[in-house]
């Protein structure tokens, strides 16, 4: 009963803290994985492990999570349209608004600078959640730093290490399907849903 009562008081409290915060999660990907299951048994077993410090700085830990790299997503895509490219991922080859064919190293230079902004970006994430863990509870701050921050910084080593791999390339006007590859798993990263780490606790 206890922890059934603490579980409607998490979803009152989340919900309550922000009420535009769930428009937020109309895109497919993010909102099949953000009502997952075990994404709330997750949740709740922090909850009932910690104090009510913690609880609140978690919920807040995952807004802010969840509204920084959805505007992260979004910051990219405007920056690959203000670019006048339409990057293809799966082929070298890449049309602009005016229906022209760019070569292919116009198409490695654009989307190597794409991918500088996401990784400066990404960086900039992990900095933003890293302030917000200063002003939590010491056990929420303890925890969440061996789970969501662990995760958060092996991802943004290997968005720049793939980073560092397609700037290399994008000197070189020969196709590839590696940079290709390479490209579209960073991208992949715009659509993960920002709160995934909590599914694997």
């Amino acid at each position: 009963m206890k922890r059934i009562l603490l579980f409607l008081i998490f979803i009152t409290v989340v919900y309550s803290q922000n009420e535009n915060t769930f428009n937020y999660f109309k895109m497919e990907k993010l909102t099949m994985s953000f009502f997952h299951a075990n994404y709330y048994y997750s949740i709740l077993s922090m909850v009932l492990n910690h104090s009510d410090a913690a609880f609140l700085g978690i919920s807040k830990m995952v807004h802010t999570l969840a509204e920084d790299k959805i505007k992260l997503a979004d910051a990219c895509m405007n920056y690959m349209t203000t670019r006048n490219a339409d990057f293809n991922f799966l082929s070298y080859l890449s049309v602009n608004k005016n229906g022209a064919q760019m070569n292919i190293l116009d198409y490695k230079m654009n989307a190597a600078k794409a991918m500088n902004f996401l990784y400066k970006t990404e960086r900039q994430l992990t900095k933003n959640v890293t302030d917000v863990l200063k002003d939590m509870d010491i056990h929420a701050q303890h925890f969440l730093q061996h789970t969501v921050m662990e995760a958060q910084y092996d991802r943004l080593s290997r968005i720049e290490n793939l980073y560092k791999k397609i700037k290399k390339d994008s000197q070189n006007a020969i196709y590839s399907y590696e940079f290709d590859r390479s490209v579209n798993f960073l991208f992949h990263h715009l659509y993960t849903d920002p709160v995934d780490v909590f599914l694997q606790l």
